[in-house]
């Protein structure tokens, strides 16, 4: 195969010079050379420039310092274009049908393992991991926690591979969202058994940032009142994801996607107020709008949903149309078609992705799509 040169696209470049993963702009035989003088691995890494998933693993994963620790240790690093240039024929070599795909290979092209998909940070380790060292292979893995192993890295390890297992995109919406409440419940029952100083290690660090969903967990009442606790280096963190807690379960509420409790919600507005998270933020729409869909009363919901809808920002809208619809599965034909003549009025008044969610539910109102 003739010399393959991997050029990334200048924002590519500067992210990368930026990013604690080092990836290399070489060839794909001088990276097997590397690879074997350095006695390393290959990490071939196949995006395209419309990947959603590969944009974020550039932005949010690569970046930190557990993976690019990790990845530098053990691997010589390209990014591969598989829609461009020799990155194409690379790409059928390698038979690459999804994106982002990491390829992991010995310095004598023997492919030792792949991971699809994006992921966090912590669970990529885990995954690269399990390719490298047998003792962390899945079935490995599997057989310790059946056995009573509860140390954190076979529950880490142990949750990551039941994620897998979801990622096929067979199981209907609801079947997931119950599954994946299973592993949570996994990872939060370890984390209950935990001591205070346990709970603040960094080994344990992967129960926050992939498995607390919402406030109301073990891990996320412990966010809430000990952010003292945890080490100085990492607080700055912990605050980025105590806030997130709390945003994303607002947007969960809002679209539907999470069950209402009027005593749950209570306390999350108290808190949110306690930790300044609505500062500068008008959360009173997105509020009234949560209330009246837990409530029941579907035609009052509407009417708050035409009372705040404009004063919500773009990214709540979104969610407030992603599953719109659901609300109204069981309700009469005339409730529906309410329900969706408040989607007309709002529809030319949108960005494109709100529009497209837009269409999405008129349709499942209006009987079409089945």
């Amino acid at each position: 195969m003739k010399k393959v040169l991997f050029t990334l696209a200048a924002m590519l470049v500067c992210i990368a010079a930026m990013a604690q993963t080092n990836f290399r702009t070489i060839s794909y035989k001088e990276a097997l050379a590397a690879a074997k003088t350095e006695n390393k691995k290959v990490f071939l890494d196949f995006y395209t420039d419309w990947c959603g998933p590969c944009k974020m693993m550039m932005r949010t994963v690569f970046p930190t310092k557990t993976v690019g620790d990790y990845m530098n240790k053990n691997f010589v690093a390209v990014k591969v274009n598989a829609e461009k240039g020799d990155g194409i024929e690379l790409a059928k070599q390698y038979k690459i049908t999804a994106y982002p795909t990491f390829v992991i290979l010995d310095a004598a092209e023997k492919e030792v393992g792949r991971v699809i998909g994006g992921n966090s940070a912590d669970n990529f380790v885990g995954k690269l991991e399990s390719i490298l060292d047998p003792a962390k292979a899945p079935e490995v893995i599997k057989k310790r926690y059946e056995s009573g192993d509860r140390s954190a890295e076979v529950v880490k390890a142990y949750a990551g591979d039941l994620i897998d297992k979801l990622q096929d995109g067979r199981l209907k919406r609801d079947e997931y969202i119950k599954q994946y409440q299973g592993i949570e419940k996994i990872v939060q029952d370890y984390f209950a058994g935990l001591s205070d100083k346990a709970k603040v290690k960094d080994e344990n660090m992967f129960v926050f940032r992939d498995y607390t969903s919402n406030p109301f967990t073990a891990s996320g009442r412990f966010l809430y009142k000990n952010i003292d606790k945890f080490p100085k280096a990492v607080r700055p963190e912990v605050d980025t994801l105590r806030i997130k807690l709390y945003e994303n379960e607002i947007s969960g509420l809002l679209g539907g996607s999470k069950d209402f409790n009027a005593d749950n919600f209570a306390l999350l507005k108290k808190e949110v107020k306690e930790l300044g998270i609505d500062k500068g933020k008008d959360y009173a729409p997105a509020y009234a709008l949560i209330e009246a869909a837990g409530n029941k009363d579907k035609k009052a919901y509407i009417s708050a949903c035409e009372a705040n809808y404009n004063k919500l920002t773009s990214e709540q809208q979104a969610y407030l149309l992603e599953n719109y619809a659901s609300h109204f599965t069981n309700d009469d034909a005339e409730t529906k078609k309410a329900a969706a003549q408040f989607l007309r009025k709002n529809f030319g008044n949108q960005s494109f992705n709100v529009m497209y969610f837009t269409l999405m539910q008129i349709g499942e109102l209006e009987g079409r799509g089945h």
